[in-house]
């Protein structure tokens, strides 16, 4: 078991059902891997995760099945889950760039999430 505070850029972690997402990444191997992005996201259904779908990981996500192999790009206040924790304690105005794709389609689409904070 690693510390979240010891995973640095360019680690490669693994993944099975029950874990926290702890850095953001991309997804190198595994199989049947799921997530629920619904913290982050609001999107209440699961999300596949893989070569061919949705390959980024999003820190405070949660795997619900499958397991994988993920690479490390963003850790602290650099990755998703970061900046929601700066946002809630400054106050600020920002937004988000967050890639999606759209197996049916197949097209990624870039979605802006706009957060508003005050004290």
């Amino acid at each position: 078991m690693i510390s979240v505070f010891d995973v640095v850029v360019g680690d490669i972690l693994l993944l099975e059902p029950g874990d926290i997402v702890s850095a953001d990444g991309v997804f190198l191997e595994g199989h049947n891997l799921k997530c629920d992005e619904s913290n982050a996201t609001g999107e209440s259904d699961a999300v596949k995760k893989g070569p061919g779908q949705d390959p980024f990981l999003l820190s405070g996500t949660k795997v619900l099945e499958g397991v994988g192999k993920y690479v490390v790009i963003a850790v602290g206040e650099k990755s998703f889950q970061g900046k929601i924790m700066l946002g809630k304690v400054l106050p600020l105005f920002g937004f988000f760039l967050l890639p999606r794709f759209y197996p049916s389609r197949k097209i990624w689409v870039n979605s802006f999430i706009i957060f508003f904070y005050h004290l």
